[in-house]
């Protein structure tokens, strides 16, 4: 957190004329802007620029940690609620790999070891998400495409 209100500290030294010292923002602004945008510099500075503007509509000559929670209010796509959609997107993106890397081995009918393993990653992907592809079955090259492969 020290890093983040030392960033946009910096960056408003740097935009301002020499000589004025004067806080804009508050130190609860500070604090709102850095934990919604979960400390990434580029979400910082578009919270900063919308709690600027927040504040020159309101007349004011201080953000706030009112003009923060509007900026916050005003972009939910980028602010992380607890990295709950971080962790769901996560989440998805493993079971769509899960259930692929399944498909492959499935398909191509590698060792049964290999086929085992793969139809518990399936059931672990659609057990997590629902179903995501329809289910694959391994066939044997030499029997043909319909025809299940048979246990050695």
């Amino acid at each position: 957190m020290a890093e983040a209100v030392h960033y946009m500290g910096h960056r408003v030294k740097m935009s301002r004329v020499d000589g004025i010292e004067f806080p804009i923002f508050s130190d609860g602004a500070l604090e709102a802007i850095s934990k919604a945008a979960s400390f990434v510099p580029r979400v910082i500075n578009i919270l900063a620029d919308k709690s600027l503007l927040a504040a020159y509509g309101d007349g004011s000559i201080q953000v706030t940690d009112k003009h923060a929670k509007l900026a916050i209010a005003d972009s939910p796509q980028l602010v992380f609620k607890d990295n709950a959609r971080r962790r769901l997107s996560r989440r998805m993106l493993y079971g769509i790999i899960a259930a692929e890397v399944a498909a492959v081995v499935a398909l191509f009918a590698l060792s049964p070891p290999l086929q085992g393993w793969a139809k518990s990653a399936y059931a672990a992907a659609q057990s997590a998400f629902g179903v995501i592809a329809p289910a694959v079955s391994a066939t044997d090259p030499a029997t043909g495409p319909n025809e299940p492969v048979k246990p050695k």
